[in-house]
């Protein structure tokens, strides 16, 4: 049989969900959290050495404060591919399926070593952690908006 995680984030949390043929029969593998995304935005940037310190009539704060974003995204990413790519080499599950918000997606294709790309069964472009659906209905949904009928 087929093990099927999918991972759903939105760039701050995110799910991972163990899905079998009957959607009733969910595991929540994990969650994660990043919690410099909630961070304000003048903390994160202790990260980014300098950045709010170059700010210009040209090139304002609010510039610096969207790399400060992009490069937590990617730090985020990186964290959620590193497990996925650990969990893949215990072959603790052998597809996957990605739920994020565009730039999300990016940046954990970016994230991902080759061998767990090509597990990457399904990647949906949305944000469905902002529904607040529970498990059971979030994969419901991923199965919809994919048009499957099962994983």
């Amino acid at each position: 049989m087929t093990v099927t995680w999918v991972l759903i984030t939105n760039g701050s949390y995110a799910k991972l969900l163990n899905a079998h043929n009957d959607a009733h029969e969910i595991r929540q593998v994990r969650e994660f959290l990043h919690p410099e995304i909630a961070k304000k935005e003048f903390d994160v940037s202790a990260d980014l050495v300098g950045e709010f310190n170059r700010a210009t009539p040209l090139k304002p704060a609010t510039l610096y404060s969207h790399k400060i974003k992009a490069y937590q995204r990617l730090v985020f990413a990186k964290e959620l591919a590193d497990y996925l790519e650990k969990a893949h080499g215990l072959n603790e599950f052998d597809t996957l399926i990605v739920v994020a918000p565009e730039d999300m997606l990016g940046a954990l294709r970016k994230a991902m070593v080759k061998s767990l790309k090509d597990v990457v069964e399904y990647e949906l472009g949305k944000d469905l952690l902002s529904m607040n659906l529970s498990n059971i209905e979030l994969l419901e949904r991923v199965r919809e908006d994919l048009g499957l009928v099962r994983f």
